[in-house]
């Protein structure tokens, strides 16, 4: 085992984080200069350039806010994503949004040497826990990371580009594999906001009952009635993590209301603007569960409507952006609201398309779950090098 110097990430990189970002229509122009938000580094998860953004800021914008040069490094510093551990090199210089942290390496530390180590850390350790975890670029700075000679630094991120590269080439199989969804959804019904095949159209609390969690409250907490809750932590696009679930009271009464049902679907009601609505479906993960205010639920009425369907709507409003601009906003915090939410058009197709639309959901997810199994399988080897190269063990 190789022993090398340490050093406090602040001593051998700037860290910093992005601006707020710009809210009037005129600061953004097609041929401005890139602007990264959280959604354009949670779209690629982790990687070493991140070339596209969303966004574009005009001149009399850009000019107000910091540029960061290639090679800076991305990290979410607050909301869920941290637990996301979602990373990226800047491809471009870009305009970076507040919620991100930025390092920017200085000589004596590779660019990439700084990314695959930050990759090897789980940061919602650092964090501070709320519903949305938000973590300092001072606590961030104070991170102690190895220094070995940059020529040292080199052998190592070729051994690891290696082994990343068999990642990707999973993911980008799996990707395929991911579009096949919406794409057999947009094709058997379209675009569910227009309805182009003149499907019937309800608003949605007509298809189904709309209804925001139980507040969190110190009066919660006697430990009389405990049971688990979900929040808007543990809701992600399609995905319910049940890993870190807190609990508080839920008497008889309460428990009967706010209980979660297999094929409810829970939508993160104050998030990010980029993030906000994003909808999971609950699959019974685990007994006698309930949710919280910060998540809306939407249990669909079964004579009219299937889940999967539901879901499928969703999905298609969430990533079309019709969740985010129905929002409202507070500070930092975007909000769907249950009531702006109820209001919106939900398309009624007959129950035999939707029954085949779920039957033939039912296969691709059953070819998901086992690609995910050999995704993880990966994951955990990368995982192991990350941390045998850092101890100095490779």
């Amino acid at each position: 085992m190789k022993r090398w110097p340490t050093k406090p990430l602040g001593d051998v990189a700037q860290v910093t984080a992005g601006n707020p970002a710009p809210q009037r229509p005129e600061d953004f122009a097609e041929d401005g200069v890139p602007f990264v938000r959280m959604q354009d580094v949670g779209r690629l998860g982790q990687s070493t350039c991140l070339a596209e953004t969303k966004d574009r800021l005009s001149p009399s914008a850009s000019v107000r806010l910091k540029r960061f040069p290639v090679g800076s490094i991305l990290v979410p510093k607050s909301g869920a994503s941290i637990r996301l551990n979602h990373r990226a090199i800047l491809g471009i210089e870009a305009h970076v949004v507040s919620h991100l942290a930025v390092i920017v390496p200085r000589p004596l530390l590779n660019t990439r040497f700084a990314y695959y180590w930050l990759c090897g850390i789980d940061l919602s350790g650092v964090a501070h826990q709320a519903d949305l975890p938000s973590m300092k670029t001072s606590e961030l700075a104070r991170l102690q990371l190895p220094v070995p000679p940059l020529a040292e630094q080199e052998r190592l991120v070729k051994l690891l580009d290696e082994a990343d590269e068999l990642r990707k080439l999973r993911v980008q199989a799996d990707s395929c594999t991911g579009a096949l969804i919406p794409a057999l959804f947009h094709e058997m019904f379209g675009d569910p906001f227009t309805s182009p095949k003149s499907w019937s159209v309800v608003r949605i609390d007509e298809a189904g009952k709309v209804q925001l969690g139980r507040q969190r409250a110190p009066k919660y907490q006697t430990g009389k009635f405990t049971r688990p809750y979900v929040r808007v932590a543990n809701v992600y696009e399609d995905e319910i993590d049940v890993g870190d679930l807190l609990s508080m009271d839920f008497d008889k009464r309460d428990f009967a209301q706010y209980r979660l049902e297999e094929g409810d679907i829970l939508l993160n009601e104050g998030q990010s603007t980029e993030l906000v609505g994003r909808p999971a479906m609950w699959r019974n993960e685990i007994a006698d569960c309930c949710f919280q205010n910060t998540l809306v639920r939407f249990q669909p009425d079964r004579k009219r409507v299937l889940p999967d369907f539901a879901l499928a709507v969703f999905l298609a409003y969430f990533r079309g952006g019709n969740f985010a601009n129905i929002s409202s906003k507070t500070s930092n915090v975007a909000h769907l609201g249950a009531a702006r939410f109820a209001k919106m058009p939900f398309p009624l197709p007959p129950l035999p398309q939707q029954k085949e639309f779920a039957s033939r959901v039912s296969e691709i997810r059953t070819v998901q779950a086992e690609q995910a199994t050999s995704r993880r399988r990966l994951d955990d080897l990368f995982q192991s090098m990350l941390h045998r190269a850092f101890r100095g063990e490779l």
